[in-house]
Order: structure tokens, then sequence, then C-alpha cells
């Protein structure tokens, strides 16, 4: 439970924002549109997605807040956005995509903020950017608004809200709230659609009973103004954030925060239970530091003070209810923001499984092994309903069957021994599905192939989509169903990209692979396939990708590691002296070669009692 509890929070929170929890998968409807090059409009692209049940953009319920977007922004987008917008933030470097500089005004200047909206809504894989699913649609307008905030100081703000005084205020009303002869510019639904080119051309050339200005007014101050209308719609326009409360502490001199959550009960007529206690922990990079209980209060509240404010520290909230564990998002405490809003929902269980679906499945398909594909496989359940899935015990019985001759079975490096059994046709997973909270299963295994392979796997869920990924020079794959969708570059990443037709439960997935099987690539130490390796891990393993980088690099290992449920200290050792003839003979770089030294000489040490 405490390995699983680390990397869950350490997850949520990876290099303090490219993603949040929620954040790693795009939502189902982007299933076969992410996949896909994201068409762009000149200049205020929305992404358009190729889907037919593409997510509804709309304004937001509430007047999108400056200050409450700075928090965010802060924790989520200036790893990579910078501080100041200017796409130079601590990540940057790392990317080999250039990244937006949003505080540019002369971009910031044509965008519709319901445009980046979407953007923060959809994501847009291509640049390893992820869709903020964890934020709720106001904290997504709230950034929205603080980013395009970045752009405007605030020496232009105010200067156009003297140019605002003078020329609209008479009309419009002094704050935008509308009066007799103008209609309202503070409106949410004016902020959400309107450019700052937009509003130039309509102070340039009227509207309705609006006379134009275009000779009233010089060229700079139309777009001064302009661009403090657009901020009309919005909380705190027109001036300087004020300083959030500061939490008191019994030394003056020091800041103290405050863990201020909630936990709800998302079953449907379901109540909270008496006695329920929340589990409050903080991590300092994957080291636990702190742990207390907190007793929930009969509306569900529960409040912890009196926290130490340290940079980088993660704290978290988790609670146990009918043996399924739920967590909050972890965040942290700042100076400036002290007061940590931890939510938790908790739901009723139940085994019947009939809601369970997979939302996606992405299959990878790798030919750096001469005689094998390597196939990658990405598989997204989640249930429709609002109970956790989950038999006796806390935990499931769900088989997940694979192609038969599969072989070398291996899962993602984070997985909790736990999580699955490993059977003859395929594994057992037995973590439980909760609602609103997609579980992902990542995992690889090998295929012989010479010159064709038909690659069948059964289904024993409903599939909504599926999408199909390989290197362009791999053969070719086609199938009933199967869309063949061009090839796609991801950051320096040449992939051949297909999409299936949805499948349903007990069908059978079938493929047919046919072409020369490329050369063996041992030399991996140059491939594209390992930039961003450290930086996009997290990321991309909602495509899938970032477990294939890390099979790819351990590629030439793959063949030489022993079955890890079979193997014995002497096979160990054998695989160690094997691993050692490689690399002396040059065919592993020195990165991948001392990592697999490490985790043989791991597994050596585990089998000490077993074996000695």
């Amino acid at each position: 439970m405490r390995s699983r509890l680390i990397s869950f929070f350490l997850s949520t929170l990876f290099l303090a924002g490219c993603s949040l929890a929620e954040d790693i998968t795009p939502p189902p409807p982007l299933a076969t549109a992410q996949a896909a090059p994201i068409q762009q409009e000149a200049p205020s692209a929305r992404p358009t997605v190729a889907s037919e049940a593409p997510v509804v953009l709309s304004p937001s319920a509430s007047t999108p807040s400056i200050f409450s977007g700075a928090v965010i922004y802060t924790d989520s987008c200036e790893p990579c956005h910078g501080a100041s917008g200017r796409g130079d933030g601590s990540m940057s470097a790392n990317l080999d995509v250039p990244i937006p500089a949003l505080g540019d005004f002369e971009l910031a200047r044509e965008v519709r903020p319901i445009d980046w909206y979407g953007v923060v809504t959809e994501g847009r894989m291509e640049n390893f950017m992820p869709p903020f699913a964890s934020l709720s649609d106001s904290q997504r307008w709230d950034v929205v608004a603080y980013a395009l905030s970045l752009s405007y100081p605030p020496e232009t703000r105010q200067a156009g809200a003297d140019l605002f005084t003078e020329f609209c205020a008479a009309c419009h009303g002094e704050g935008g709230e509308g009066a007799e002869l103008g209609p309202p510019l503070n409106t949410v639904e004016g902020f959400s659609e309107w450019s700052v080119s937009g509003v130039v051309e309509v102070i340039q050339h009227g509207k309705g009973d609006m006379p134009a200005f275009d000779e009233n007014l010089a060229e700079e101050d139309q777009v001064l103004l302009a661009a403090y209308v657009q901020s009309l719609g919005t909380i705190v326009h027109g001036a300087i954030p004020e300083e959030p409360p500061i939490a008191e502490s019994s030394d003056p001199g020091s800041v103290t925060g405050i863990i201020d959550g909630v936990v709800i009960n998302g079953t449907t007529g379901a109540s909270l239970p008496e006695d329920l206690e929340v589990s409050i922990v903080a991590l300092d990079g994957n080291v636990p530091v702190f742990e207390e209980d907190q007793p929930v209060d009969i509306d569900g509240n529960f409040v912890l003070e009196g926290l130490e404010i340290t940079p980088g520290r993660i704290y978290g909230a988790l609670v146990e209810y009918q043996d399924v564990v739920y967590y909050s998002v972890g965040g942290h405490i700042l100076e400036e923001a002290p007061v940590l809003e931890l939510p938790i929902t908790i739901y009723e269980t139940t085994p019947e499984d009939s809601s369970l679906a997979v939302d996606r499945l992405h299959i990878i398909f790798d030919f750096s092994l001469e005689g094998l594909v390597q196939v990658s496989e990405l598989w997204l359940l989640s249930t429709g309903g609002d109970r956790t899935i989950v038999d006796s015990g806390g935990q499931n019985a769900i088989p997940l069957m694979l192609p038969e001759r599969f072989s070398n079975l291996r899962f993602d490096i984070a997985v909790a021994p736990d999580q699955f059994t490993i059977t003859d046709k395929g594994f057992v997973i037995h973590e439980p599905i909760r609602p609103a909270e997609p579980l992902e299963v990542v995992f690889s295994f090998t295929l012989p192939y010479q010159r064709s392979l038909d690659f069948a796997q059964p289904l024993g869920l409903p599939v909504e989509a599926v999408v199909l990924l390989a290197e362009s020079d791999a053969p070719e794959i086609s199938g009933n169903g199967v869309a063949d969708l061009g090839e796609l570059d991801m950051g320096g990443m040449l992939l051949h990209n297909y999409a299936m037709d949805a499948l349903g439960a007990g069908a059978e997935l079938k493929l047919t692979l046919r072409g020369a099987h490329p050369l063996a690539r041992t030399d991996l130490s140059t491939s594209n396939l390992a930039i961003g390796l450290g930086v996009f891990g997290v990321v991309l393993i909602g495509t899938g990708l970032a477990f294939w980088v890390w099979q790819r690099r351990s590629a030439v290992e793959a063949s030489l590691k022993p079955d890890d449920r079979t193997s014995t200290r002497g096979d160990l050792l054998q695989a160690i002296a094997s691993l050692d003839d490689e690399f002396e003979a040059g065919k592993l770089d020195q990165q991948v070669y001392e990592q697999q030294r490490a985790a043989l000489k791991a597994q050596i040490m585990e089998r000490m009692p077993k074996d000695g």
C-alpha cells in the first residue's frame, strides 16, 4: 500500500506540473483523434477532433478568476510555458517541440479564450500536452484567464481602463455592466468568444447603433481598449490580484498551511458512513515525511492546520471505505496559497461488472528484435455506473486474454505486485474499477514473426475505440474495420497510425501484419525513441508510448533476461554474464547496460533467502 501511495501522489504532480493525476490520458471522445494530427486554423486554432462525439466547448458557468488561475498555472503550466508565459519554463529545453509563448501579446491578441479552453480541455498530444481532465470546468477557465493576462501587464490594463472610462462607460456602464444605450460587456459569454483583434474590429467599424471610433482613437489605443474590454468578463480585471489570506501561525514570522478537505459519497442516494477517518500524508520526493489521521464530521469535512510549508512537498489524502482506497489529487502548499483543498469522492461497491468497458485500447507493434514483434498495449478500463466494481475483499478477478504463443509478458515498471496474476492465457486484473477514474493497464509481450502474422486477441469486454501504431518501416497492418490514417510525427518519432471500429464484448480483435521484418536494431543510444523519456514518462503513458520507449531501450536485454517467475540465482548470474558480453561487444549503450545489470543484481538479492 505504501509504495502504491507514493507512486500515486508522485504521478499526480510529475515534475510539478506537466500533468495532474487524471490528466494522464485524453477523455474517450478523443480516442482516435489524439493519435492523429490536429488540424490548425490561423491564428487562433481550436483543436479539430476527428470523432463522432466531440468535446463540447462552452462558456464558463461562473466568472473566471485570474487569481485562482495563477495558482493553477504555477503548478501545472509554468514548468513548460515559463513564469511569464514566454515558453521558457524549466522543462522547455527538454522538449523537441516549440512551446507557445502565451505571454506574447501578438499571439494572445488573436486568441478567443474558448480556443485556449479547448486546448486545456482536449490537450495536444502531438505536442506532448495532455488534457487537464483533473481540473474542473471552472478551473480550466480560470487558468485560461490568467494565461491571457500574462500578455497584459498592469500598466497596459490601466491604460485600457482609462480609455474605457473616456469613450465607453457612458453607454456601457463604468464596469461594463451595461446601461440604457449599450449592452453589457462584462459577461462570461463575451469573454469566452471575443479576441482582442475581434474587439478592435468592432471599435474601428462600429456595430449596430455603436459608431465607429477608427478616426477618434489611434491604433495603439484601440488595442489597449480592446484588451481591457476582453478582460471585463473576468474577476480581478484591471488590477493586480489581491494577496490571498495568510494562515495564522503561533510564530508571527512564519507561515503555516491548512488542508481543508471534504469527503462525499458519489453513489446516488448513498450517505457517508459514521466514524470515517482520512489519512493525510506528505511526500518529499518519493519519501513519506508525514502522516496523520483526521476524523470526518457528519457533513464530510476535515481540516488540518499548522502544516509546514516546504518547497516541492506533496500533500494528499486517502480514505478506505468497504475495502477500497480512494485518493485525493496531490497538491502543494505554497506561501502565497497556504490553503490546500483536498476533496475525495467515495462510492458504494458492487461485484456486478455489466457497466465495465474499455474506453480505449492502444496497441504499438515494435520490430526491434529479429524474428519477433513486441506488442505494447494500453487498456483504459472504466465503469459508466456510480459504484466501484470490486469483488469480495477489495479485489477483482477480471481476466485479460492475450494472443496464442505470447511470451515475455512484462508490466509497466510502476505496477504493484498484487495488481495482476499471470495465467497461461494472459493475466487477471485485481484492481477495483472506480467511477470517474479509469484504470490504465500497460504491458507488453512478444510474438514470433517471420514474414506475416495473423494477430488474434480475445476481448472479454466491449472496446469503444482502438488505436494501432507502428514505426514507418514496419509491416503493413490490415483487418476488418481498420482505417489507415497515415504517418504521424510525435516529437521526432515517425509512426504509422491506424484506427479500428468499436468491438463488442466477446469479440476477437483480428489483424493481419504482412511484410518483411525490418533489420534488428541494437544501437538504440541515438534513437529518437529515447528523447524525453525522463521528462514525458508520465505524460506519454496515456498513449502507451512511454512504456514502449522503456521497452525499446531494453530490447536486447529482453532477450537475455530470464523469466522472473522461474529464474534461479544461477539463471540470473548467467544473464549478467551474457549482459556483460553484449556490452563489451558494443551492442548496448552504457546507460541501458548499467540499468539492466543493477536490476538483475537486485533480483539475485531478492532470491538469496530462497536459494541460499
